[in-house]
Formats: C-alpha cells, structure tokens, sequence
C-alpha cells in the first residue's frame, strides 16, 4: 500500500517536472528568434520611449519639435519600454523580452491565486496552471514590442486584487484594487470596458457598495491627470481613443474607438472571406438598413465566430512549427466555454468576476465594433485558463465515476 502510494507521488512530481520542462522549452523556442518590431512598435512606442528618456515628452516625434502625442494610444508601453531602456542602458531589445516573459510568468502565477481566492479545489487550480504554462498563446507575445503582455498582466493584476478586496476587510485592497485598474486601462484604453464590469460585479457580490465606490474614485484619482492633459491638447474628451470617428455605425460609434471605418478588422463584420478589393464599410453601412436585430445580434455574432474559428489559430507572430499553438488554442477555448457553462449551471457567481474580463475585453468590443482582432482574445486568456480547469476538472471527476475495468470472465 505505502508503495503504491509513493508510486503515485513519483508520478505526479514527475509529470509535473516534465510539463515545466516543456513549457520552459516552448518559451525558450519563442524567445530565440530575431525580437518582432512591428509597426506600432517603430512608429510610436520606441520614439516615444526614447523621446521620454530624452526629456522631449510624451511624442513621437523623430526630430524637434515634440509634437506631444494624445490617446490615440494611452502611454503605459511607452513608460514601460522606457523603463526597460533604461535599466538596459542600450536600447536592449532582447532584454524588453525578457522583461515580457517575467510578466507572462507572474500573470500565470496571479491565475493560480486568482484559482484559490475564487475557491477552486486543488485539482482546478492545477489544472488552470497547466493550461496556462501549455498553452504558448500568450507566450509568443513575449518577444513582440507590443502592449498585450503589459495589458494582460495589469488586467489580471486587478481581477486579483478585486477578488481579495471582496474576501478581506481593508480599506487598502480596494484602493490597490483601483490603482491596478488605472494601470491596466493607461496599458490599453479598451480596458476601460472591463472596468465597469468588475465594478458592478464587485457590489453585487460583495454588498460593499461604498467600498466599491472608492475603488471607483481611486481609478479615476489616477487617470484624471492623463485625460485632463488630452482634453487641453486635443479639446475634446477621449478616454478611449482621440482619433475623431466619421463612422455612421452606431456600435462604433458609442465608444469613439480608435479604430477607422476602412480598418481590416471591418473585413470581418460579415463573415465574408478577405478580399481587398471589397468596400467592407459600405457593405456595412448596407447591412445595417437590414434591421437592428441583424445589425446587433446576428453580424456581431458571426464575428465573435469568425474570430474563433479562422483567426485565433493563425501566429501573426511566427513560432517554430512545431509548437502546435493552434491545437492549444482551439482546446482551451474550449474547455473554457464549457467551464463558464458549467459554472453558470451551479451558479458560482463569484465566477462572474473573471468572466466579467473575457466579457469585457474579449465578446463585447469585438461585437460592438469598438475592435476586432484575435489578440484581444489572448489578453482575456488568463480568465480563460481559470474555465478551462474548472472543465478538465469536472471531465476528470465524471470519468471517475465510470469503472473501465473489465467484468471477470466465469
């Protein structure tokens, strides 16, 4: 009997050890390639970086004068590759990554806090870590110089601090709470529809509704500095974004999103294949005399689809082959959905609170238009991890309650 039982803590801590090696493996595969300078990356986060460290203020200027920059973009990557510059002394592009990876680790390590504060048994909670060390969808943004790993983190950073506001009775988690949400909304403006969310979520649950308001009143305390300073720059109020849309849609038109009409995200508003030589926005400004219900309902759903199914699989940044990133993604979406099922169907809403982050950030400004890309799906994947346990948990307990042994033969 002992044998038995240190044969199965052998296995476990060996099964353990092999499935860090692999992610160890699978990161370490990511990180050696040449780093991805995309477009945003070359014309506004390193001149502005640069520009910060120069004492030229927040622009993205090349050469004087230092036009200041508004919220097109809010300035939270900036700072951080300034930051990373700095302590690197040299621009390290390598050394950004590195920095990126730390994050994308820390952020698995707040799901599995996330895990227990949400009251998930042992096996959930490893499971969900699992996921998250397997699943390298995240992990390839890590050598990308863009805002994803530094939005996720801070995002996943205040689901946490939330939560423990929730379960503990200080006055400093709500503010710390507020702080993360400010943090995580300067990383990428189209945060600020998860705030709400959680905010709303978090009354309800905790019955704190005075707590909740100062969670309020600390994320705007923090991001009130920013907006005032857009709003004497550009004249106009722009939490979200500061390019002026001339959009007739009204899904876009609500959040004054960054995006533009002509956007190839629009490419996606009618489950039509990519062809550049197809006018998206009139096809639909066509769509929407259909009616609301297909204009609300039916063409936002056939996005959220599209995105699922064609886009999500497919690596913008190239990883080697070998790493089957599209099956780790098409498993844990999966998993997910059927663990937000499942969690719906016992009625843990104490759950509602990482969906509000996959609501907040994944379905509703695909649906609504506010943008439309599978990375938005990757910054919601750390609540995604957290469905994803809960799943493979349930699936684990149910097939141990079927015997697989074989009748004895008389």
């Amino acid at each position: 009997m002992h044998a038995m039982v240190k044969d199965s803590k052998i296995g476990k801590y060996a099964a353990l050890i092999a499935i860090c090696l692999f992610a160890f493996v699978i990161r370490a595969a990511i990180l050696m390639p040449p780093i991805n300078i995309g477009f945003d990356a070359r014309k506004r986060y390193v001149p502005q970086a640069k520009n910060l460290l120069a004492g030229n203020g927040f622009s993205k200027s090349t050469k004087a004068p230092y036009k200041p920059d508004t919220s097109e973009h809010n300035p939270g990557y900036a700072f951080f590759l300034a930051g990373t510059f700095l302590v690197s002394n040299n621009s390290n592009l390598r050394f950004v990554a590195f920095v990126q990876l730390i994050l994308e680790l820390l952020t698995i390590y707040l799901t599995g806090l996330i895990a227990q504060l949400l009251g998930l048994n042992e096996r959930a909670k490893r499971m969900a870590i699992i996921t998250a060390l397997l699943c390298p969808l995240l992990a390839r943004y890590t050598r990308v110089l863009a805002a994803e790993i530094l939005a996720t983190f801070f995002i996943t950073l205040s689901l946490y601090l939330v939560l423990l506001s929730i379960r503990r009775e200080r006055t400093l988690f709500w503010v710390a709470a507020g702080l993360a949400c400010a943090f995580a909304w300067f990383a990428r403006a189209d945060q600020v529809l998860i705030i709400p969310l959680l905010v709303l979520s978090c009354a309800i649950l905790s019955r704190k509704i005075a707590k909740s308001l100062l969670l309020v009143l600390t994320f705007f305390a923090a991001a009130s500095p920013w907006i005032i300073r857009n709003y004497q720059i550009a004249g106009r109020f722009a939490p979200v974004g500061d390019l002026t849309l001339k959009s007739r849609l009204p899904q876009v038109k609500w959040a004054n999103s960054w995006i533009t009409e002509m956007d190839d995200h629009y490419r996606y508003s009618h489950n039509l294949k990519l062809n550049p030589n197809i006018n998206y926005a009139k096809l639909t400004r066509q769509e929407m005399q259909k009616g609301k219900i297909r204009v609300y309902v039916v063409v936002p759903f056939l996005r959220l689809i599209n995105v699922i199914k064609d886009d999500l699989p497919k690596s913008l940044y190239k990883i080697p082959k070998w790493i089957p990133d599209h099956v780790f993604a098409y498993c844990t979406v999966v998993l997910g959905i059927l663990g937000i099922a499942i969690s719906i169907y016992r009625r843990e809403w104490i759950l509602l609170l990482p969906l509000c982050v996959i609501v907040g950030r994944c379905i509703l400004p695909m649906m609504t238009a506010a943008a439309m890309h599978f990375r938005l799906l990757v910054e919601g994947m750390p609540a995604v991890y957290i469905f994803a346990g809960i799943a493979a948990n349930s699936i684990y307990e149910t097939a141990r309650k079927f015997d697989f042994k074989r009748p004895a033969s008389n």
